[in-house]
C-alpha cells in the first residue's frame, strides 16, 4: 500500500514539475515567471511554449501584461504578433535576442519596461532599444524617441494605434522598412537633417490619416520640395512617401514602391505631364477612393500591383508614352505558376473598371476596335466588364478579367489559341461562352471559376465539327452543356447572288436582243414606205 502511495505522489510531483517547466495552460491576464517561483493573477487563459533552449516561441492567448522568464534568452518572430490586448511588456535581465517581428502589430501596447540589469536592451521613453546598435526595436503609442537612438528598426511601430505624430531627434540616421506601416492614426511626420537612409517600401505604408510630411531643409539626402507633402529622394528624384494631401512636383521622376499605398482619400491622379517616368510596385495600391487612372505623357513604366485593390476605379487611360506594363515582363519568367503571375497584375482586384482606352499614338499597346482592353501585339493584357475580344488576339494573360462579375457572355475569336490561368477567375456570372475557332483553345484548371456549379449553368457553344473534341477535353469537358454554334443562314448566299447576277445578265441580254430586233423591223418598214 505504501509503495502505491509513493508511486502516486511521485507521479503527481513529476506532472507538477512538467507543468511548471513548460508553463502550460495557466489562466492569467498578468503573467510573472521567475526562475525560482511562479505567481499568477487569474483573470484569463494564457498559454505559451517555453523550450529547453530558453526561447519564447509562441504565445497562444493574449494577456494584457507579460513578464518574460528570468532564464529566457530569446523572443522569436511573431511571439506576440497581432495581440491587441497586450498593453505592458516586462523584459527580464537575460534576454539577449528579440526578433524584429516579435511584437508586430501589438496595436495597444503602451508600456515597455526592461530590467535594469539587462546587458543587451534598455527602455527609455517607452521604447525598447538595443544597446550595442542604438536601434529602437519596439515602440508604442506613448513612445518618445530618446536622444542617442540612431536607427528605427523594422516593424518597430508597425500597426501602432493612437500614435498621432512622431518626432525624430537629431542623430537618427536610418529608418528601416515597415517601421511605421499601418499606423492608422499617424497624422504628421517630420524628418530631421540627420537622416541618411529611409528604406524603400513600407516605411509609412497605409498610414491612412497622414496629412503632413516635411523634411528638414538642411537634409542632404531627402527633401519635401515645393511644399509637396512628400518625402523625395534627392539624388534620383523618387517619391518615397506621399499622403492624401500630396502634390507631385514636376521635378519628380519616379513614384516609389508603396509611396501612396492606402491613401484612401485620393480621388484622382495629379501627375504633371512629362515628369514621372516610372510608377513603382504598389505605388497606389489600396487607394479605395481613386475613381480614374489617367496616366499622363511621360510615364514609361507601370510596375506590378501599382494600382492593386483600387476597387472604385471606373476609367483607365494609357498615354502614348507607356512602354512597359507590369504583367508583360512577369509572364516571361520561368518557374512561376499561373497564380503567382496573376498576383502581380498592375490592376489586381480593380473589379469596377468600365472603360479602358489606350492612346492611338502609343506604338506598344492598343485598345483597337474600341475593345476596352489593353493589347500588345497578339496578347490581351487587361480587360474589364465591358470588353470585347477582337480578332487577332491569340493569347489572354493571367488575371486579365479577374473578378469581372458583370460579364454574362464571352465570344472568343477564331484567332484565340490560349487562355492563361486566372484569366476569368471569379467571373461567376458568365452564362454563355462561344468559341469560334476550329481548334481547341488551351485553358488551365483555374482559368474560370473553381466551382462545379459554374460548369452546370454556363453553356459552351463551338463549331459543329469541334463538339466532340471539346467534350472529350480534360478541362473543357467539365461543361455540362456543349452545343453547336447556331449559324443563321443569310438571306442572300454567295451562290444565290451569283445565280441572280447570271440570270440578270441573261435577262438583260435578251431584252437588248429583243429591242434590237424590234428596231431593225421598224427601220425596214420605214424604208419600204419610202
Amino acid at each position: 500500500m505504501k509503495r502505491i502511495i509513493i508511486i502516486c505522489v511521485s507521479l503527481f510531483c513529476l506532472a507538477l514539475v512538467i507543468c511548471i517547466v513548460l508553463g502550460i495552460s495557466h489562466s492569467s491576464s498578468v503573467f510573472h515567471h521567475n526562475a525560482s517561483k511562479l505567481t499568477e493573477e487569474y483573470t484569463g487563459e494564457y498559454d505559451y511554449f517555453y523550450h529547453s533552449r530558453k526561447m519564447l516561441k509562441d504565445v497562444q492567448e493574449s494577456p494584457t501584461e507579460f513578464v518574460t522568464p528570468d532564464d529566457l534568452t530569446k523572443i522569436e518572430e511573431n511571439t506576440f504578433g497581432n495581440y491587441n490586448e497586450l498593453r505592458k511588456i516586462y523584459i527580464s535581465r537575460n534576454i539577449r535576442n528579440i526578433d524584429a517581428k516579435a511584437f508586430i502589430h501589438c496595436n495597444n501596447l503602451d508600456s515597455i519596461i526592461v530590467d535594469s540589469r539587462n546587458k543587451y536592451y534598455i527602455s527609455r521613453g517607452n521604447c525598447l532599444i538595443e544597446k550595442s546598435t542604438n536601434t529602437l526595436v519596439v515602440g508604442s503609442k506613448n513612445s518618445i524617441i530618446p536622444k542617442g537612438v540612431t536607427t528605427i528598426g523594422k516593424y518597430a511601430f508597425s500597426g501602432c494605434r493612437g500614435l498621432k505624430d512622431i518626432e525624430f531627434p537629431e542623430g537618427v540616421t536610418t529608418i528601416q522598412s515597415s517601421c511605421f506601416d499601418r499606423c492608422k492614426d499617424l497624422a504628421s511626420i517630420k524628418i530631421p537633417k540627420s537622416v541618411e537612409r529611409i528604406d524603400s517600401g513600407n516605411v509609412f505604408s497605409q498610414c491612412v490619416n497622414l496629412k503632413s510630411i516635411t523634411v528638414d531643409k538642411d537634409n542632404h539626402f531627402y527633401d519635401s520640395r515645393d511644399n509637396c507633402n512628400c518625402i523625395i529622394s534627392t539624388h534620383d528624384n523618387t517619391i518615397i512617401t506621399g499622403c492624401n494631401n500630396s502634390i507631385v512636383p514636376k521635378s519628380a521622376k519616379a513614384i516609389g514602391k508603396n509611396a501612396f499605398r492606402g491613401c484612401t482619400k485620393l480621388s484622382q491622379l495629379n501627375i504633371p505631364a512629362n515628369s514621372v517616368k516610372e510608377i513603382g510596385i504598389n505605388a497606389f495600391a489600396d487607394c479605395s477612393g481613386l475613381k480614374r487612372i489617367m496616366l499622363p505623357d511621360g510615364v514609361k513604366e507601370i510596375k506590378p500591383l501599382a494600382f492593386a485593390n483600387c476597387r472604385s476605379v471606373k476609367e483607365v487611360f494609357i498615354s502614348k508614352s507607356v512602354e512597359r506594363i507590369g504583367i508583360e515582363y512577369i509572364i516571361g519568367l520561368q518557374g512561376l505558376a499561373n497564380h503567382e503571375v496573376a498576383m502581380r497584375d498592375v490592376f489586381l482586384n480593380c473589379d469596377s473598371i468600365k472603360s479602358i482606352v489606350v492612346d492611338k499614338r502609343n506604338p506598344h499597346f492598343n485598345s483597337r476596335e474600341n475593345c476596352n482592353c489593353i493589347i500588345k501585339g497578339n496578347l490581351l493584357i487587361r480587360g474589364c466588364n465591358n470588353s470585347s475580344i477582337p480578332e487577332g488576339v491569340e493569347y489572354i494573360s493571367p488575371n486579365a478579367f479577374r473578378n469581372c462579375n458583370d460579364i454574362l457572355t464571352l465570344i472568343f475569336p477564331k484567332s484565340l489559341r490560349s487562355i492563361s490561368g486566372h484569366a476569368f477567375y471569379n467571373c461567376s456570372n458568365i452564362r454563355k461562352i462561344e468559341c469560334k475557332g476550329n481548334r481547341v483553345i488551351e485553358i488551365y484548371n483555374d482559368t474560370f471559376v473553381p466551382d462545379l456549379f459554374f460548369y452546370k449553368k454556363c453553356y459552351l457553344f463551338v463549331p459543329e465539327n469541334m463538339i466532340r473534341k471539346y467534350r472529350e477535353h480534360e478541362l473543357w469537358g467539365h461543361f455540362e452543356h456543349i452545343e453547336s454554334i447556331k449559324v443563321s443562314k443569310p438571306l442572300f448566299t454567295r451562290e444565290l447572288l451569283i445565280n441572280i447576277a447570271s440570270t440578270g445578265m441573261l435577262l438583260l441580254l435578251g431584252v437588248i436582243i429583243v429591242i434590237r430586233i424590234i428596231r431593225s423591223r421598224r427601220e425596214k418598214i420605214i424604208y419600204r414606205r419610202k
